[in-house]
């Protein structure tokens, strides 16, 4: 009787371990369209969670037919003394609030997917910046998409308005500290195998601090081809704006980028590196420009507390002569906010930088990590430029090329799968340059983080 029962337990197992597997929600990410609940629709595979009823909301008419909502809810405090280094007040602390609800409505081939965007600061009006702090409520995401019907491979069209990300964010991502960058537009992918091939054109949508009134932007165009078959992407980015400010001088601009990203890991090792080259046009003028950007990553798997160590290089070109006729800064367009760290000082544009981190996870729930970032300008006859590639400080006839020091060092501390933590403090020692041109006082950032998703 006891063998019995022995051999029913261990038969058992295999089916008891596919089912606890078979429970694992997928990780949440920045693109909340992209998380897949439908294996709910089985009971058997369902764990019990409270947010599982919410995830898959089965018609009771239509097979096929199911709504999933979520959720997102970011309270952050963030203070930095010495502003733009001082020369816009040198202390600022605010509360920055971020709520953002979505509805994805699945039906067949059809799907809608919709998400509203509530983010508003205590910053000064002053300093305030809709573009990265606030822009009150608005519909950040509402598109509709058409699976074609293909006997191999698969075809989605989409339209409407849509928050995108390509390979590592250095030249399309998802936008501001507090706010997303959104696009208006149309797209066509293409995926077979591991191939997923993306054709889109798209303008970009100003954003303002007063609700629903965020509209796209009729003075810029983006259309891009992007192909992605890992651990190699390939794309061609075309981008206009008709009133583009560099440190050679304002005008219109049309710029096309070509470039390349080879990506991936094996065992301990990761590599991360990507190249591209920028021709076009500013008001007549040539353009000539390009990045290169590299990262290699060991981990030691092994290891009680699992430490990486990383060193990235970026070299993002610069203008040499702002009285020619050729621009040589690069432009990387719409890039994540956080670039060089959370403190989100520069944009990648005419710039040297290297920068070793490391990270360890101290335990299940928490993990530090940081950072040290050296800085240089590219080009001597070229300034240097916020993280919207807006001109921060011109060349000011400096002949010093050292820009500055930034360290970074970060908490993340997960209380559960929906609620987190995060703690950044960076500091940010100017360097020659800096001081050569305006003010230059050491700037020191906080920052502290609370996290709901669902």
């Amino acid at each position: 009787m006891r063998s019995a029962l022995v051999l029913a337990v261990l038969a058992a197992m295999p089916a008891a371990m596919a089912r606890a597997q078979s429970l694992e929600p997928p990780p949440f990410t920045s693109m909340r369209w992209q998380e897949d609940y439908s294996y709910l629709a089985d009971p058997a595979k369902r764990s019990g969670a409270w947010w599982e009823r919410l995830k898959y909301i089965e018609s009771p008419r239509a097979a096929g037919t199911y709504l999933a909502l979520g959720d997102e809810f970011r309270l952050r405090y963030q203070q930095i003394w010495n502003n733009d280094f001082a020369s816009k007040g040198r202390t600022e602390g605010y509360p920055m609030l971020r709520w953002s609800p979505y509805v994805d409505l699945v039906a067949g081939r059809l799907r809608f997917f919709g998400q509203m965007l509530a983010s508003y600061s205590g910053r000064s009006a002053e300093t305030r910046s809709p573009a990265t702090d606030q822009t009150g409520l608005e519909v950040s995401q509402a598109f509709i998409d058409w699976r074609v019907p293909h006997d191999e491979g698969r075809l989605t069209l989409r339209g409407g308005r849509e928050i995108i990300e390509y390979g590592s964010q250095r030249l399309i991502g998802s936008g501001g500290a507090n706010t997303r960058q959104m696009f208006d537009g149309g797209l066509a992918r293409w995926e077979y195998g591991a191939w997923r091939v993306d054709v889109s054109a798209l303008r970009p949508v100003t954003l303002r601090s007063e609700s629903f009134s965020d509209t796209a932007d009729r003075t810029k165009k983006l259309w891009l081809l992007y192909a992605t078959h890992a651990p190699l992407d390939l794309y061609y980015v075309g981008f206009e704006n008709d009133i583009a400010v560099f440190n050679q001088g304002a005008g219109r601009e049309r710029r096309h980028t070509f470039g390349a990203r080879l990506f991936g890991a094996r065992e301990r090792w990761s590599v991360d590196a990507e190249a591209n080259v920028q021709t076009g046009e500013l008001s007549g003028a040539d353009i000539r420009a390009g990045s290169a950007d590299a990262a290699l990553r060991y981990t030691a798997n092994e290891s009680r507390y699992q430490p990486f160590f990383e060193m990235r290089a970026n070299v993002m070109s610069g203008d040499r002569d702002p009285n020619d006729r050729r621009l040589g800064t690069f432009n990387a367009m719409f890039p994540t906010a956080q670039y060089f760290g959370d403190i989100a000082l520069f944009g990648p544009a005419n710039l040297v930088n290297l920068r070793p981190n490391f990270g360890a996870q101290l335990d299940a729930r928490t993990k530090l990590s940081g950072a040290l970032t050296l800085y240089w300008r590219q080009s001597l006859g070229d300034g240097i430029y916020g993280p919207a590639i807006n001109l921060m400080r011109p060349d000011g006839g400096s002949t010093a090329r050292y820009v500055g020091t930034q360290a970074d060092v970060a908490l993340d501390w997960s209380y559960n799968r929906n609620v987190s933590l995060r703690l950044v403090y960076n500091v940010f020692v100017p360097g020659r340059y800096v001081k050569e041109t305006g003010p230059g006082d050491t700037i020191h950032f906080v920052q502290a983080t609370v996290t709901f998703k669902y």
